[in-house]
């Protein structure tokens, strides 16, 4: 899935759910061009979205009843991209570290 959403972010975006949601979101960001992040509140998945472009969504099976969920996934899936400079300036330093480490540098 991961690797599905790191070929067009602009276009995908994963939602994974386990135990606690954790372990998922840190084997998620190991897939170059992923930012995976347990969420927890329609909130927080608004202003993941919004500010730092999250791609995969990972919720907490065992922590979130399912209309918690249902509002989680779609404030998720509703919230673009910020258009705010600061945002993408943060989003291309995320991916140059990434691609940094990647090559070994």
């Amino acid at each position: 899935m991961g690797r599905e959403v790191a070929k067009n972010p602009e276009e995908h975006r994963g939602i994974l759910l386990c135990g606690s949601g954790i372990g998922i979101a840190i084997a998620a960001n190991k897939v170059k061009g992923i930012r995976a992040s347990l969420v927890t509140s329609p909130e927080l998945a608004r202003a993941a979205r919004n500010d730092e472009d999250l791609n995969v969504l990972s919720i907490s099976a065992d922590h979130t009843d399912e209309e918690s969920a249902k509002r989680i996934i779609e404030a998720f899936l509703s919230t673009p991209f910020s258009a705010e400079e600061r945002h993408h300036r943060r989003k291309d330093k995320i991916a140059r570290a990434e691609y940094a480490d990647s090559s070994g540098n």
